[in-house]
């Protein structure tokens, strides 16, 4: 049984009003497989245990560090904690877990990454390993699909705009669904069958594998509009939570 481990927050920032990344130092690092998480513990000093699963953002490749990205949810004690956790605070964690929702270089098919809003934060550890392996001409075809509420709430997206600028392989597109603001001039609305066809004209007639992480309702709903459009579940992978 893989054992708890100490991590030290190095780093903290925001990448959404209710979303933060949080780098940690840990102690017996692991190395971990892009798509899988960590179960995070936290005591409170009268002894009361609480516990949840965060999944791992940073690249398999960042040897000793593991990145988090947490949403902070009402009433939710864990990421209320962790939201609030100074520099050189510490926690137990232990893992990594999970190798359902996971990909490695050596799957040379193209990927299509659907997220709904914080789903997209284990798609992090997929899209910058495969981004880092075009160093050695090997990054595999990779599309992403997010959708989420208001421009404000888009995680990653300067990021993602520097590594589609710089990989030929990624590409990244995304719909608001909430969005009234004059200032975007993308698209508004969410994600349905007619867009994911005109999206995933060629994808979805070869060897594709589709993953799709974001809430229950989300996840489900891409599901059923992928079925529509001639995608099996034997090509789909997901990850829910909610």
């Amino acid at each position: 049984m893989t054992k708890w481990k100490t991590a030290e927050l190095i780093e903290s920032h925001d990448l959404s009003p209710s979303v933060k990344s949080l780098r940690f130092k840990v102690s017996d690092w692991e190395p971990h497989i892009a798509g899988q998480h960590y179960m995070v513990r936290v005591e409170s000093p009268e002894g009361y245990i609480a516990e949840r699963y965060y999944s791992l953002s940073n690249s398999p490749l960042e040897e000793g560090i593991i990145e988090l990205g947490v949403q902070l949810l009402p009433d939710g004690e864990v990421s209320t904690f962790l939201h609030t956790l100074p520099l050189g605070g510490k926690i137990k964690l232990r893992g990594p877990f999970g190798t359902h929702f996971s990909w490695v270089p050596e799957d040379k098919n193209s990927i299509i990454l659907i997220a709904g809003g914080s789903g997209l934060i284990p798609f992090m550890s997929m899209i910058r390993l495969n981004h880092e392996q075009l160093r050695n001409e090997q990054s595999v075809p990779m599309k992403i699909i997010g959708s989420f509420r208001t421009k404000k709430d888009i995680l990653y997206y300067d990021e993602l705009l520097a590594i589609t600028k710089m990989n030929p392989n990624i590409s990244f597109t995304l719909t608001l669904t909430q969005e009234k603001s004059h200032g975007w001039t993308g698209r508004v609305g969410r994600i349905d069958a007619q867009y994911l066809q005109r999206e995933l004209s060629t994808e979805r007639n070869s060897d594709s594998h589709f993953y799709v992480s974001g809430s229950t309702r989300f996840v489900e709903a891409m599901k059923k509009q992928l079925e529509s459009i001639g995608i099996t579940n034997e090509r789909m992978k997901e990850e829910q939570f909610g």
